[in-house]
C-alpha cells in the first residue's frame, strides 16, 4: 500500500478550503481502492505488527457472547424473581441494589444472576 501518499492526502484534509479537503479524501479513497486496501487495514496495521482480521472476529464473537449472556440474564424471569424477593424483603439492600442495576442497565451480570437464583431458591423452599 502506498502509505506515504495516503498520509500526505490525509494531511490535506486539514485544509480550511472545503473543496481541497473533500478532494483529498476522494483521492485517498481512490488510492486505497486501486491498491486493494481498506481504511480498517490501514488504520489497524502498524509497522512490525501485521494486520490480523481473525483478531477482530474474535472480539466480535466475544461481543456476541456477551450479548447472549445479557439476554439470558434479563427479561420476565429476572423481573419475577426480583419482584418476589423485594415483596418478601423490601428492606434488603442487596435486592434493592440488584433491582437498581437491572432497571438502569436492563440486565444482570453472571454473578448477580447466580446470586439472585440462589436467593430465590432459598426463598421458595418449603420449611
Amino acid at each position: 500500500m502506498e502509505f506515504e501518499k495516503i498520509v500526505k492526502l490525509l494531511n490535506l484534509t486539514q485544509s480550511e478550503n472545503d473543496n481541497e479537503s473533500l478532494l483529498a479524501v476522494r483521492m485517498a479513497n481512490r488510492l486505497l481502492k486501486k491498491t486493494g486496501g481498506t481504511w480498517e487495514r490501514l488504520l489497524l496495521e502498524s509497522p512490525g505488527k501485521p494486520y490480523r482480521p481473525q483478531e477482530r472476529r474474535s472480539r466480535d464473537q466475544s461481543r456476541a457472547n456477551t450479548n447472549e449472556q445479557k439476554a439470558r440474564h434479563s427479561g420476565a424471569g429476572v423481573e419475577f424473581m426480583l419482584g418476589v424477593l423485594l415483596d418478601s424483603q423490601p428492606s434488603s439492600r442487596f435486592f434493592q441494589s440488584l433491582n437498581k442495576f437491572y432497571c438502569e442497565s436492563g440486565f444482570l451480570t453472571q454473578k448477580q444472576y447466580d446470586s439472585l437464583e440462589k436467593a430465590f431458591a432459598r426463598h421458595s423452599k418449603p420449611f
